[in-house]
């Protein structure tokens, strides 16, 4: 099944904890941080993101970047 479709589902059920819980164990922590922070709940999402095991990489290189290179 579908990510997606696995979210709508639950979210159609009114299971907001079993969201968190889904996203959480596939590895969505965007989609839990967007939460909390919807939620104004900050420190929860700063936890999220502090929970992570890696952040993933940038999106596209700054002028500082090329600087370091150099």
């Amino acid at each position: 099944m579908e990510r997606h479709t696995v979210y709508d589902l639950i979210l159609s059920h009114g299971r907001t904890d079993m969201y968190l819980h889904f996203a959480t164990v596939v590895g969505d922590f965007e989609k839990v941080v967007e939460h909390w922070v919807l939620e104004e709940e900050w420190f929860k999402a700063i936890d999220t993101l502090n929970r992570q095991v890696s952040l993933p990489p940038p999106t596209s290189s700054s002028s500082s970047d090329s600087l370091l290179a150099e």
